[in-house]
């Protein structure tokens, strides 16, 4: 995942049940496609599907480009690396549970994902 993120791909998660990093903030369905492991033989064509919907795909890049810092760890927290940020506001979050977790980077809703 961090790979895939990180050199601007949209990840393809096999494994929907697993928790993935940072997954009550980041908004992994804006940015990734989830698929069960026996629905893989559908792979190509869901794939194939999203690469033919213009729309839906440079939303989902755009939407990629917002969480990629978020991927990457940087000590420095003012430059480019945001990861270490995430783990202190998800560690804010646990400390006060009544607040709703913060969601970063919520993507604008595209005409063409309201049919989906």
């Amino acid at each position: 995942l961090y790979y895939a993120v990180m050199l601007g791909c949209i990840p393809v998660i096999v494994q929907p049940d697993v928790a993935q990093p940072f997954h009550a903030n980041l908004p992994y369905g804006d940015f990734s496609v989830s698929i069960a492991q026996h629905a893989m033989y559908s792979m190509p064509e869901l794939l194939a599907g999203i690469a033919a919907d213009n729309a839906k795909l440079a939303a989902m890049q755009r939407s990629l480009a917002c969480v990629q810092k978020y991927f990457h760890w940087e000590f420095n927290l003012v430059r480019d690396g945001q990861a270490g940020w995430m783990l202190l506001q998800i560690l804010s979050d646990r400390l006060w549970p009544g607040k709703p977790p913060t969601v970063v980077c919520k993507a604008p809703v595209v005409a063409s994902q309201m049919l989906l």
